[in-house]
């Protein structure tokens, strides 16, 4: 079945950032343990922000419930804001995977040189975190828990997906990939979005290029049976119901 296609007016998209380190926060189980509202723990990752420059995103995850809600606009106000273009062009690898546990105000480096860190998901069951490499047009998977707990391997590389940006676990426990794949004729790179289930198997794969054309798209997001899809490109959030 074919989605139906509608457009929502915005001058701001979902997501903005353009950087490419990406850090995980490690919060403890009551939710009452606001980091919005914690003067300490907002100065330390603000501290992490200013020391490395290139923070992407940030994930919360409760323990145990092993869930990464997105934060509030206040600890999006300290990111630092790259030309993406410059550092898709130098080709860069400089891209880190931090994790930072609230409880013990301690910052761990899980991954490195990565090209172009942009998204990142946790699996519904907490065992691994997604990290996508833009720049390196795949997706790695680091495992944080199990018996190959804290080790890496690449989750996704294929030649028709490239670009992958932001990653979104949906409720059912699959994702949701913001991509681009590049066209037979003309070779121009046209916005896709991608579903894969948690083994690595792609389970749908759809072209926006009719209502995106050649502007890439940052995120695509699923509430109820629509997805949400944001591009720092154009000035709507584009819905797709099916």
């Amino acid at each position: 079945m074919k989605d139906t296609w509608s457009r929502n007016g915005s001058n701001q998209s979902l997501h903005s950032s353009k950087q490419t380190l990406t850090l995980l926060i490690k919060i403890g189980r009551e939710k009452s343990e606001d980091l919005h509202h914690n003067q300490q723990r907002r100065n330390l990752i603000s501290t992490v922000a200013q020391v490395h420059r290139v923070l992407h995103w940030l994930h919360l995850e409760y323990l145990l419930h092993a869930t990464f809600p997105r934060p509030g606009k206040r600890l999006h106000k300290i990111t630092k804001h790259l030309n993406s273009t410059k550092v898709v062009q130098a080709n860069d690898s400089t891209g880190r995977l931090l994790k930072y546990d609230v409880g013990t105000n301690q910052v761990t480096v899980l991954l490195i040189n990565l090209s172009g860190a942009v998204g990142a998901a946790v699996s519904r069951d907490g065992g691994f975190v997604l990290v996508s490499e833009f720049i390196g047009d795949r997706i790695r998977r680091y495992w944080l828990t199990g018996g190959n707990a804290g080790t890496s391997d690449i989750f996704l590389s294929n030649l028709n997906i490239v670009r992958p940006n932001n990653i979104k676990r949906t409720i059912l426990g699959d994702f949701l990939i913001a991509a681009a794949t590049v066209t037979q004729g003309s070779q121009t790179l046209v916005p896709i979005r991608v579903r894969i289930n948690g083994d690595g198997r792609i389970s749908e794969t759809v072209s926006l290029e009719a209502q995106y054309g050649s502007t890439s798209i940052s995120e695509a997001q699923q509430s109820g049976l629509s997805v949400y899809v944001s591009s720092r490109g154009v000035n709507f959030v584009g819905v797709y119901t099916p």
